[in-house]
């Protein structure tokens, strides 16, 4: 977002992050798997080497440098890590490829990478998104109570880059209220925070 921070009460996503184990799970819109894609893959200790390739622009030769470090080591850090201590990419650039690997994954695919939405939570999800035409991934996850309505927002707001913030009276600048209509809030249901 521009010059404000935004804390959004609800919303639905479609975007998806590999399991918990490191493998990469994708889900297609009817919930299948797509476990092919590497852009969302998601090594045990850190991105993928192709996805550090796809979004941080590292070479192949790059990561098989980096690996043949790794295999040297006592005890190696993540590939990730190793080439920011290389000064083959900077954390920066690091930070912006994780998020655009996590913008292009579902709410429903980060839930399962954080180990948030389990094995049985995710079938309970399926048959009810097969139940109903275009139910909100929302009603299903947080109305069937497989997932909190905190886990489902930090989820949403990670696969968006929006923090998940539980605003204090004194964070609030009131005088935001002035410039935005009330309706205009309840209808989009968001809460503008700071300039």
């Amino acid at each position: 977002m521009s010059d404000s921070d935004w804390a959004k009460s609800t919303g639905d996503s479609g975007a998806s992050r590999s399991g918990a184990s490191g493998a990469a799970v994708a889900l297609d819109p009817d919930g299948g798997s797509q476990g092919d894609d590497p852009d969302l893959e998601v090594a045990q200790d850190g991105l993928s080497p192709d996805a550090l390739i796809q979004y941080a622009g590292v070479t192949e030769d790059q990561i098989k440098r980096a690996e043949r470090i790794r295999s040297r080591m006592e005890a190696p850090p993540p590939l990730a890590e190793l080439l920011v201590q290389q000064k083959v990419i900077s954390q920066e650039d690091l930070d912006r490829a994780e998020n655009r690997r996590l913008a292009r994954m579902t709410v429903v695919e980060i839930l399962q990478e954080r180990g948030q939405l389990t094995d049985g939570s995710y079938k309970a999800y399926q048959k009810a998104k097969a139940a109903r035409p275009s139910p909100p991934d929302r009603d299903i996850l947080v109305g069937g109570s497989l997932v909190s309505e905190e886990q489902y927002l930090k989820a949403l707001g990670t696969k968006l880059d929006i923090p998940y913030v539980e605003p204090q009276v004194g964070e609030v600048d009131t005088n935001l209220y002035g410039k935005i209509t009330f309706a205009y809030l309840l209808n989009n249901k968001v809460m503008p925070l700071r300039k």
